[in-house]
């Protein structure tokens, strides 16, 4: 199960919201199928607020966006900042030749004469010159003849935002070549123009610009799992001293998924200033830490290629086997959906009277994600290879793809790509059936319906029902719209959109198709299950009541 839900994605930082546990439409935890006023524990609440905080797959496109807006933002400002003066828009339209020639003539003027209007009419010749240059992409050129203007003694404010404009314009282009450190550079130097224009205002928002693009540069060096340069590079957008708190809560998460509590309860402490102060999930999340610290304090560790592994002294297993199957895990899911991450699973296993404590979850929870780490029960880790095989690769790919989703993709999509990892031919046909009776007695939830977690859920039966539905829909899309279309939908819920605009987007479906698509699916004949389905399903049941709730 994930224990999670996203806050807004960290990739754009400026939009950072306060976590809430709502969901679009109905919450399956209230609507009329489900018990009523159920709620999650408070440990899975912080958890859900940590991981989606700060685990976005920056996305080139939502930045290349962010660039375009600041850029109109910022001559939507300087036409309110200089109605009567010159613009950053030409007012004249003609060859280059002719161009030249009056911009030539209105600096002759200016030499004779330094009034305000000679100053102003020589700014704005300029721009007028200036503007087929930017067309045609000849930067150097453009600020060449702004720099000679100002030298000139042309009006500085219209000028000195053109020359930031420009090197906004090329940070774009720079960043359509994914080139972090060009990109940084240009966007530093249209700062740094912006630094001489008196508007305080306009300097800000080119200070705010740069503070966001310093963040998202860290948020994906995370990502990327080079945790020493993401901590690096929030460390220096810290010190712009714009929004901090969502910086703070980024590197309180950065040094959590490393076991540093020391230094993610200093974060903490930042984090909760100014407007999270009183965020219920902050407020919770040292004393979650604390259980966790507690819990792993005499853990031992062993890192391999991929994978970080806590687990109590004493207990006995074959680390060997386990890596193993997480490898196997890995490649299955690669080969399956077309997803990666070169980030390492960082897994603990828990004693079984420990692991309901720890997660704060119901018995039937064997497996779950909070925190962005993965939780194991201990009797897991000691199954047969081929059990442990099934179990490893519905935790693995639970785990991925909450992680390349920020925490924000719905539970049905999650649940369902983790049982279809698992159990690739499909739900049990007795949970259809079963899902197919309450269906006819209109006692099923639509997967606009299936967003929270189902950890939520005390009774394994109802959570191995919402598990089907959520694999046999995931199956459902994957025959409509190819696999292509998962890795789509993981991006798409990462930049924190809502789930069924996601789903429109990417699919060209809204739920109401998809739950008609689906219920047209379910309908068809049912085909008998091989042998070797009803073994994996027994496998499966170590993990999920999808398999321990339906085997024979």
């Amino acid at each position: 199960m994930t224990g999670r839900e996203g806050l807004g994605s960290l990739t754009t930082p400026r939009f950072f919201d306060v976590p809430s546990c709502s969901t679009n439409g109905e919450s399956i935890v209230n609507n009329k199928f489900f018990h009523a006023g159920m709620i999650f524990p408070l440990a899975i609440l912080i958890s859900l607020w940590l991981a989606g905080s700060c685990l976005a797959e920056a996305d080139p496109e939502v930045r290349r966006q962010m660039i375009r807006e600041f850029e109109e933002k910022q001559k939507a400002r300087r036409e309110a900042l200089y109605p009567q003066s010159a613009t950053t828009t030409p007012d004249k339209i003609g060859g280059l030749d002719e161009l030249r020639e009056a911009m030539g003539k209105s600096r002759l003027e200016l030499n004779s004469s330094k009034s305000k209007n000679n100053r102003i009419a020589a700014a704005q010749a300029t721009i007028n010159y200036i503007d087929p240059l930017i067309r045609m992409e000849q930067y150097d050129e453009a600020l060449r003849q702004i720099n000679t203007s100002l030298d000139m003694g042309a009006d500085p404010g219209v000028l000195i935002l053109k020359a930031a404009d420009i090197r906004t314009i090329q940070a774009e282009a720079a960043m359509n070549e994914l080139d972090w450190q060009k990109t940084y550079q240009l966007l530093e130097d249209a700062w740094r123009m912006a630094k001489r224009f008196e508007q305080n205002e306009v300097q800000n928002d080119f200070a705010q610009r740069l503070r966001d693009f310093q963040f998202d540069w860290a948020v994906t060096l995370f990502h990327e799992g080079n945790m020493t340069d993401a901590q690096a590079k929030a460390v220096e957008a810290l010190t712009w001293k714009i929004d901090p708190e969502p910086i703070h809560a980024f590197l309180m998460n950065l040094y959590f998924r490393e076991d540093k509590y020391k230094e993610a309860r200093e974060e903490l402490s930042q984090a909760r200033r100014g407007p999270l102060r009183s965020d219920p999930f902050l407020v919770g999340f040292d004393e979650f830490m604390k259980r966790e610290e507690n819990f792993e304090r005499s853990y031992r560790s062993r890192q391999d290629d991929g994978l970080i592994l806590k687990w109590p002294s004493g207990m006995t297993f074959d680390p060997n086997l386990l890596t193993k199957a997480f490898n196997d895990a890995r490649q299955t899911v690669e080969k399956m959906f077309k997803i990666k991450t070169p980030l390492p699973v960082r897994a603990s296993i828990y004693q079984v009277s420990d692991f309901p404590q720890m997660i704060q979850g119901p018995d039937w929870v064997a497996a779950c994600v909070l925190g962005g780490k993965l939780r194991l029960r201990a009797d897991l880790v000691s199954l047969k290879e081929k059990d442990l095989q099934v179990v490893v690769r519905y935790a693995y790919a639970l785990w991925i793809a909450d992680l390349l989703s920020d925490g924000k993709a719905p539970a049905w999509i999650l649940e369902g790509i983790a049982h279809q990892t698992a159990f690739p031919n499909g739900p049990p046909q007795e949970s259809l059936a079963e899902i197919r009776k309450r269906l006819s007695q209109q006692k099923i939830a639509t997967f606009r319906e299936l967003q929270t977690p189902f950890q939520g859920l005390p009774e394994a039966r109802e959570a191995s029902i919402l598990m089907a539905q959520s694999q046999s829909g995931v199956r459902v899309l994957i025959n409509l719209k190819g696999l292509d279309c998962i890795p789509s939908l993981l991006d798409g819920y990462a930049t924190g959109k809502e789930a069924e605009d996601v789903l429109k987007e990417v699919c060209d479906l809204s739920y109401d198709d998809l739950f008609e698509a689906w219920e047209k699916e379910l309908n068809k004949t049912s085909k008998e299950k091989s042998k070797s389905d009803s073994a994996i399903i027994r496998s499966l049941g170590y993990v999920s009541p999808l398999g321990s709730q339906w085997q024979k």
